[in-house]
């Protein structure tokens, strides 16, 4: 976690930081204010301040964007796939990323974000919510795309009904890869808050 990246080098003698930061604002905001937060105070909370940042940013809909964020640093925290750094492995292997969302995990993480869109009150908070929705719809879209890729390498033998399966998987690729491309091409142009296009 980058609170005990933090004070590991605070802890060896590190005084300074260093960022780039490339943002898709709705999952990785929460991210750059914790940070910002715990360079000037190395001892608070990473939770603690995610909780504050969804409090003022989300109002009343501040407990279930909680449990979105924790869902997203969980996943990133513990998958199982081979380790990337972001600043070697990112660009060539991006599709392991995606497989660490399960669509079990994309469902959970749609269910917070309904749950917060019922609670929210204020409109600033819902344009909110509904931003980090629509970022998080590119996260399901490539993830869902790439668990329908790895169940169509087990087609070794094409028997009928695995022909039949194939073509399904095949036609869902396609719908993903169109939904994708809707996202980047037309929700996203221009939108700098919810995608880098740098």
């Amino acid at each position: 976690s980058i609170e005990a990246y933090l004070r590991m080098a605070y802890a060896h003698g590190a005084r300074g930081f260093y960022s780039e930061e490339y943002p898709n604002w709705g999952l990785d905001a929460p991210e750059l204010y914790i940070k910002v937060r715990l360079l000037w105070d190395i001892e608070s909370s990473a939770d603690e301040w995610l909780d504050e940042f969804c409090a003022k940013a989300f109002g009343k809909a501040a407990t279930p964007m909680t449990a979105f964020y924790r869902l997203n640093e969980n996943i990133w925290n513990t998958h199982d796939a081979p380790a990337f750094s972001s600043v070697c492995e990112y660009p060539s292997k991006p599709r392991d990323q995606f497989a660490i969302y399960t669509p079990a995990k994309v469902d959970e993480g749609n269910q917070f974000l309904n749950e917060a869109l019922r609670l929210v009150v204020d409109e600033k908070a819902r344009k909110r919510v509904l931003q980090v929705r629509k970022c998080f719809r590119l996260t399901e879209y490539y993830a869902l795309r790439e668990f329908v890729a790895r169940s169509m390498a087990d087609c070794e033998a094409l028997t009928p009904a695995k022909l039949v399966e194939f073509v399904s998987a095949l036609n869902s690729m396609q719908h993903l890869t169109h939904g994708v491309e809707a996202l980047i091409f037309d929700q996203f142009r221009d939108d700098y808050y919810s995608f880098f296009q740098g």
